[in-house]
């Protein structure tokens, strides 16, 4: 079993390259028990989505589609990423 510092650093890692096969299944167990490092993860796909938003505002965040997603679709997809928030537009 790895720690949760390990589980984050190979989550970051995923982002830039491809993890190995038994890289990818430690996280991956690991992901299955420990709320905390899901929940880092949904953030960090967040905020890659949200980063690629802003380089390429003509694409959809959640498909990488021409642009067509409406307003209460993109709320959708911050409401799914951010679980737990009460409402974002308060």
């Amino acid at each position: 079993m790895i720690s949760c510092k390990e589980a984050t650093r190979l989550v970051s890692q995923g982002l830039d390259r491809k993890l190995g096969p038994w890289a990818w299944l430690r996280l991956r167990l690991h992901l299955a028990i420990c709320d905390a490092c899901s929940a880092f993860t949904r953030q960090m796909d967040f905020v890659r989505r949200a980063v690629q938003r802003l380089i390429a505002p003509d694409r959809c965040a959640a498909c990488g589609a021409p642009f067509h997603c409406g307003r209460d679709e993109a709320e959708s997809l911050v409401r799914r990423s951010c679980r737990g928030w009460r409402s974002f537009r308060e």
